[in-house]
């Protein structure tokens, strides 16, 4: 949540006014998913890995657009540069939820 928010803020500028609404669409959605995931049910954490799986695929294709569309600014290289953290805090959401899902398929 800290690599997103800080993705956020450095987006926060008129030239990527669109990625930092996306940015922010996403964190609220990351809140969301961590807030009504339910760690006890192995239908909720197969749902939650799905929506996290298609939240890093559509951030991955954000990132190419934005390496695409990029200037020589100095704002694009820096959230350029927080490309690889904020793909690994998706990640790391990803291990959690699928260790989760392997504990509950284990007591089951």
């Amino acid at each position: 949540m800290k690599q997103l928010n800080h993705l956020s803020d450095l987006s926060n500028t008129e030239a990527l006014s669109s990625f930092h609404r996306y940015v922010r669409d996403v964190n609220e959605k990351v809140q969301a998913l961590r807030s009504n995931i339910n760690l006890a049910d192995e239908s909720s954490i197969c749902d939650g890995k799905k929506a996290l799986l298609r939240i890093r695929a559509e951030f991955q294709k954000q990132y190419r657009q934005l390496e695409i569309d990029s200037t020589q600014s100095p704002t694009h290289e820096v959230l350029y540069q927080t490309r690889a953290p904020t793909i690994r805090a998706v990640r790391r959401a990803l291990t959690s939820v699928y260790r989760h899902q392997i504990k509950i398929s284990q007591n089951n």
